[in-house]
């Protein structure tokens, strides 16, 4: 899910002094990774591993 924020909230203001833009969210609200842009952020997450046939 793509989650926007406008400028002045909260959200905008805790990713500003992070100095980021993109964050991953897990689904119980942690921040669990932060990158500069959603590009960089794709980047630095791991390939997926390949599904096993059984």
């Amino acid at each position: 899910m793509l989650v926007t924020t406008s400028t002045g909230t909260a959200l905008h203001r805790w990713l500003r002094r992070g100095r980021t833009t993109a964050a991953l969210v897990r689904p119980d609200g942690t921040v669990q990774r932060t990158a500069p842009d959603p590009k960089t952020l794709c980047e630095l997450l791991p390939a997926p591993s390949p599904r096993r046939r059984i």
